[in-house]
């Protein structure tokens, strides 16, 4: 908070010469009566502090510093004013990266294209995103001629980074595997048929707080899609995940474990088993599952359970080479 104190005092003094700031509260005062406090929320039980308050503008720095969502939210219904005059606006901003990057791409860059307005149908509210490349900071970068070339520099090693710092793109997955190369462009392909004679096998990931996944992969035999001309070639082994089972709570990072039971995850996989079998005239094989589902709990496991209800899989190789 203290850089954007410090801000507050080179700008807002210049703009409105007669705003006094009170260092022992962090409030401006204005002229007309207006009042911006400084303020900071580390945890959503700082929320209590403003519970029942009238804050008709309310703003944040940095929002993907914030790991989840709840902080932002809770915020919101302080966001009114008894004036009808007054307008209610609620604003941030960001960078790419960070502990909260996940849910502020799904809500704001994954939701609209920038620029462009959504309507949120169940708050009944608008939300938009301005998206910005370093470049496009003209004034600071005349200010400060070296600062591209330390931040070029500072993420030489990560092009993840770079992406994200440099160039403003959301398509990073912070200390994922394929965090460095990932770009959706070619990552991410249309819709295509299956070709019968490529193998399709899942894998899954077991979390109950966190969450758990099944995922679905086709790897090809060297045989083409037959009539598609807005797809690349695959080579003879190449693998494509087509289709994901998802258990989560509808937060990001959070699982469901009312949900994350061995009987309700057999039962959504085998059915999605049976609708890529007839979709696509393929077996789905068993592939490598967690290897926690074998751990025995109680006498028994997570694993076995699955087998009595008709759900197989094969261990995770993580020896060497893998």
């Amino acid at each position: 908070m203290t850089d954007v104190i410090n801000k507050s005092k080179k700008w807002i003094s210049q703009i409105f010469p007669g705003a006094k700031y009170n260092g022992s509260e962090h409030k401006w005062t204005f002229p007309d009566g207006e009042t911006l406090y400084l303020r900071y929320m580390r945890v959503p039980s700082d929320y209590w502090a403003y519970h029942g308050h009238e804050y008709p503008w309310i703003g944040w720095e940095e929002l993907t510093n914030w790991a989840t969502d709840e902080c932002y939210l809770s915020m919101m219904s302080c966001n009114r004013c008894s004036d009808p005059n007054v307008p209610r606006k609620y604003r941030a901003t960001c960078n790419p990266s960070g502990p909260g990057h996940s849910w502020v791409k799904e809500r704001f860059i994954e939701s609209v294209e920038p620029l462009k307005m959504y309507h949120d149908p169940k708050s009944g509210k608008t939300r938009a995103h301005i998206q910005s490349r370093l470049d496009e900071n003209i004034t600071f970068l005349e200010a400060d001629p070296g600062y591209q070339r330390t931040i070029v520099e500072a993420t030489k090693d990560d092009e993840g980074k770079y992406k994200a710092w440099v160039l403003g793109s959301w398509e990073v997955v912070d200390g994922g595997f394929f965090a460095e190369v990932w770009d959706k462009k070619i990552h991410v392909l249309p819709y295509f048929q299956i070709p019968s004679s490529w193998k399709v096998y899942r894998s899954f990931d077991w979390g109950s707080s966190k969450p758990w996944a099944v995922s679905y992969i086709a790897e090809c035999d060297g045989e083409q899609p037959y009539g598609y001309t807005n797809l690349p070639y695959f080579p003879r082994g190449t693998a494509i995940v087509f289709q994901e089972l998802y258990g989560w709570n509808g937060k990001a990072n959070e699982g469901d474990p009312e949900n994350a039971t061995s009987r309700a995850i057999a039962e959504r996989t085998l059915g999605l088993d049976q609708a890529i079998e007839r979709e696509f005239r393929v077996a789905v094989m068993p592939g490598p599952a967690d290897n926690s589902i074998y751990d025995v709990r109680d006498g028994t496991s997570i694993g076995s359970n699955m087998r009595t209800f008709g759900l197989h899989w094969r261990p995770a190789y993580k020896g060497p080479g893998s």
